[in-house]
């Protein structure tokens, strides 16, 4: 194996393990404070972590398979839990947790996937699994921004050109919450699906479902303030539209 770096700087008590095989690859882990523990494992070429961890008992763990995969995890304040596991080649995820006890998962397989999660209140969580594709390729977006408490928010995408929002863009949210405990819940399968979710106030809940493995060019938005609100969206076919205010 070539051309491989760790850079690891820790102030503080914890932990950091870094693994890497195959070639130029690169992992960044900065910890400072407490209680810390950082996993990053890479087994392609060209694969990037970068890890950086404030406060106390932050957890992350990067796990990438294939090639010029990107990672990016920044936790502060205390009891955060990051998870990237990325297969296939050039996806990126990135995310951000800057409050307390926050859980970020992201999942994307195939290849060409791209997942941007913030999280600014409490005890938020984030479940995003993007797969599917042709040959290896999915191409699929999620861009999750969750700035309340005990809010709850999972993206399940399969096939290809799915957005979410856009993750190339950060004002292009996916899925908004701003209140406390809301739910959202999006599952797009098939391809070119776009959805965006936006739910201001507490306890909404809105759940999306377009499209089977045919469904093509659906497209539902979702648009909820106050509290109480409940919004259900299921499209099947193609060339679909759905917007609830």
């Amino acid at each position: 194996d070539d051309d491989n770096t760790a850079t690891v700087n820790q102030d503080g008590d914890s932990s950091s393990y870094v693994t890497q095989t195959n070639d130029n690859a690169t992992a960044i882990v900065d910890q400072t404070g407490n209680g810390h523990s950082s996993i990053v494992a890479q087994s392609g070429d060209d694969d990037v972590a970068d890890v950086d961890q404030i406060g106390s008992d932050n957890t992350s763990s990067i796990g990438q398979t294939g090639n010029s995969n990107t990672a990016v995890v920044d936790q502060s304040a205390a009891g955060n839990s990051s998870a990237i596991l990325q297969s296939g080649g050039a996806n990126f995820a990135a995310a951000t947790q800057s409050s307390n006890n926050n859980s970020s998962e992201i999942a994307q397989t195939s290849g060409l996937n791209e997942t941007i999660v913030d999280q600014t209140g409490e005890d938020n969580i984030s479940a995003v699994t993007q797969n599917g594709g042709l040959f290896g390729v999915a191409s699929n977006t999620a861009n999750v921004l969750q700035s309340g408490s005990d809010n709850f928010s999972q993206i399940t995408q399969g096939g290809a050109g799915n957005e979410a929002g856009d993750a190339s863009d950060q004002m292009v949210r996916g899925v908004i919450q701003s209140g406390d405990r809301n739910t959202s819940t999006v599952r797009q399968s098939g391809g070119l699906q776009d959805v965006f979710v936006n739910q201001m106030g507490d306890d909404n809940t809105s759940f999306v479902d377009q499209g089977g493995t045919l469904g093509t060019a659906h497209y539902a938005s979702v648009l909820q303030s106050g509290s109480l609100n409940n919004a259900a969206v299921t499209q099947r076919g193609a060339l679909s539209d759905a917007v609830i205010n």
